[in-house]
């Protein structure tokens, strides 16, 4: 007897514990990969989002920034130009310049290029024309040099749109 108890305070775990300490484990591990799932799918989403908000507002203040200060504005019903403005620019000299800036929708990118030079992207996943970007003025708002721009972004699940109302400066 007393050999026994000796083994027995020995040391050591019983087949019952090591199976409670297997199913405590694989129950917390489970739980942790469920919350790396949801934040890793709730961080994708917002990142999404952030993105189409941020090319929506981009748009927008590059447009109505040119629009304000325009000499002539041409809109386009088609095609991948969206529009093209007319006004006077700094030439980083000496003096304003009168310049052409055309507005380009090619592969979902909205494009700003002033001529004489290259386009730059001010914006991507932008939607073309009838798929919801569009530069329109009506009759109606044309004759107080209010133009509406229409521009909507889409990326992976998110998208957003936003319309803005661009009133010309007169002179």
């Amino acid at each position: 007897m007393p050999m026994n108890k000796k083994n027995y305070l020995k040391g050591g775990f019983t087949l019952i514990e090591l199976i409670i300490v297997i199913a405590v484990l694989a129950f917390v591990t489970g739980v942790m990969a469920l919350m790396f799932n949801m934040v890793t799918k709730v961080s994708g989403s917002t990142m999404s989002q952030n993105i189409v908000l941020s090319q929506v507002q981009q748009a927008g203040s590059w447009i109505s920034r040119d629009i304000m200060s325009a000499e002539n504005v041409t809109v386009y019903e088609a095609g991948t130009r969206l529009c093209q403005i007319v006004r006077y620019m700094w030439n980083g000299v000496d003096s304003f310049e009168m310049a052409t800036i055309d507005y380009d929708i090619i592969d979902n990118k909205l494009t700003r290029a002033v001529e004489p030079g290259l386009g730059e992207i001010i914006a991507q996943f932008i939607s073309s024309h009838g798929a919801g970007t569009d530069l329109t003025a009506s009759t109606f708002l044309s004759e107080n040099n209010t133009y509406i721009l229409d521009v909507e972004s889409v990326y992976k699940d998110s998208n957003f749109s936003r319309v803005y109302k661009i009133n010309k400066r007169l002179p």
